[in-house]
């Protein structure tokens, strides 16, 4: 027994004696100073450079003072002298991941799934560096990967889950967020992640009841409050009121007009929402020739209801009537399609309309139109399609009633120059062709329109500032300008903007100055 604690004494002493690593260096470690172990170990390194487990200690403490090249340097260090060794070659691949050195940190990962195809390590760091990179085929395919040894881990479903979003998955993010609350129901980020998806998959009732889960689990969480705020604004009657005053002129006449809109929305639940609008209008026409000026007002009130069928499918239906003119002013019924796949997004509205459009002349049209918009990552094409017909009207120097057959469509694309302002620049062609003249609306004869356009968003804190700009040219080589600004600002339960929007060209001039106001409770 003496002779058992004498060789084990011996061995300590030696180890001590042997290692060139200071002593004061565990107890630097120990108290987390960082820097002065980095001192003392490139002391002890001086004397002795082939200390393996030095150069690790010395990788640790750069790595944890954010010098990350010296980290990588000194793991590398370990590595010369022990090409095996997993700890150093994990930690850098790792801090090749952190440094953003993608293609480095996926050989190093790699290596060691060469070494040993069961690393749960490896797999993740190669996700997390395609995640990174907006790879999430990929990303999804390593984290799955890593699910095969660890099936119920959970942080590595809640980032596969996050991945599965990005991906606009939505459908397998619900499906894994659930497969968490089945391991453990406790997990306030996987009820706060469904609240996420429904969010985003257009169903707030179920999303609010989501994040009112996560929150009780979670009380303190500032971040799923705020999101659930949001979804409440979608769920809240949404009352807007909105002012405006309006100046048009044409050769023969000018119609100044003061316009009221009072807007109460509601989403009833996830499939279904209303929207009650009342317009109203007080007019001066003042034509140029015999100097009269004529007063009238107009009101149009409507009620648009909007049922989600299915995923992709949604039904619309408005109906409206003015009681001034004792006349139906819209009818309309359509449908819109949507799907994703990837990073494109696809939306068709289909709409049949019967519109009274001109209270002036008491005309009204029958049409049908087609709006196309697809996204495909900054650019988005859109293209507007309107056929119909407007009923009786003057035509030929107003000696004959008829029918007029009309044509008009729109082709466009925008592309996000700046993110960080939506900044957009874009392009459209617009044609329009009407059969015959009419003296009492606008009948533009195979007119086309080549356009370029600007406008930016940008918010800053509760102010937020919108601006567009567009010129255009015709085919009888005239121009048209249009500009328009609008400065809000947005309270939780209170906005308010200013806008005023100019368009002019060789025939027509129109200016309006408006002030919106909205709530919600």
């Amino acid at each position: 027994m003496i002779i058992r604690k004498t060789i084990l004494v011996f061995a300590l002493m030696a180890g001590i004696v042997l290692s060139a690593i200071s002593p004061a260096v565990y107890q630097m470690l120990d108290d987390e100073d960082y820097a002065e172990a980095i001192k003392l170990l490139k002391q002890d390194l001086n004397s002795n450079s082939n200390e393996i487990e030095a150069w690790r200690m010395l990788g640790f403490s750069y790595r944890k003072t954010n010098n990350f090249e010296e980290a990588i340097a000194a793991y590398k260090k370990v590595l010369d002298l022990v090409p095996n060794d997993y700890d150093a070659r994990l930690a850098v691949a790792r801090l090749y991941l952190q440094t953003s050195q993608f293609l480095q940190a996926e050989e190093e990962f790699q290596d060691i799934l060469n070494s040993d195809s069961t690393d749960v390590e490896a797999y993740l760091g190669l996700a997390r560096s395609a995640k990174t990179k907006d790879n999430y085929l990929s990303a999804i395919h390593n984290y799955q990967l890593a699910l095969q040894y660890l099936p119920d881990y959970v942080p590595i479903l809640l980032e596969l889950a996050t991945v599965y979003s990005y991906a606009d998955q939505l459908d397998n993010a619900i499906k894994t967020y659930n497969q968490i609350l089945k391991i453990d129901n406790t997990w306030s980020e996987a009820w706060a992640g469904l609240g996420r998806m429904f969010w985003w998959s257009d169903k707030p009732f179920t999303s609010r009841k989501k994040y009112e889960k996560a929150l009780q689990l979670d009380p303190t969480n500032m971040e799923f409050a705020a999101e659930l705020h949001k979804v409440q604004t979608e769920i809240d009657f949404y009352p807007t009121a909105r002012f405006a005053f309006v100046e048009e002129r044409e050769d023969g006449y000018t119609i100044d007009s003061f316009n009221q809109s009072y807007k109460l929305k509601k989403r009833l639940n996830d499939r279904f929402d209303l929207q009650l609008t009342s317009f109203l209008q007080y007019n001066q026409k003042e034509r140029k020739r015999s100097n009269q000026t004529q007063e009238k007002w107009f009101d149009n009130h409507y009620l648009k209801t909007n049922l989600r069928l299915f995923k992709f499918v949604s039904i619309n239906f408005t109906i409206g009537a003015s009681s001034q003119d004792s006349i139906l002013t819209v009818l309309d019924g359509g449908f819109v399609l949507s799907t994703r796949w990837k990073n494109l997004k696809l939306q068709n509205n289909t709409n049949a309309e019967k519109e009274y459009f001109n209270h002036w002349e008491n005309l009204s049209r029958i049409y049908l139109k087609n709006n196309l918009q697809i996204k495909l990552k900054r650019f988005v094409f859109e293209s507007n399609y309107t056929a119909g017909k407007i009923e009786e009207s003057l035509i030929w120097n107003d000696t004959a009633l008829a029918e007029n057959p009309f044509l008009d469509y729109t082709f466009g694309i925008n592309y996000l120059l700046y993110k960080s302002l939506n900044f957009k620049l874009g392009g459209s062609r617009r044609f329009m062709d009407y059969k015959y003249d009419s003296s009492q609306y606008y009948t533009p004869s195979d007119r086309s329109l080549l356009a370029m356009n600007a406008s930016m968003y940008y918010p800053y804190k509760k102010l937020y500032v919108y601006a567009s700009a567009s010129v255009e040219r015709d085919s009888n080589a005239e121009y048209g300008y249009s500009n328009d600004l609008e400065i809000g600002f947005n309270l939780s339960s209170f906005s308010m903007a200013l806008g005023y929007g100019n368009f002019k060209n060789p025939f027509y001039e129109s200016n309006n100055l408006a002030i919106t106001i909205s709530g919600r409770f």
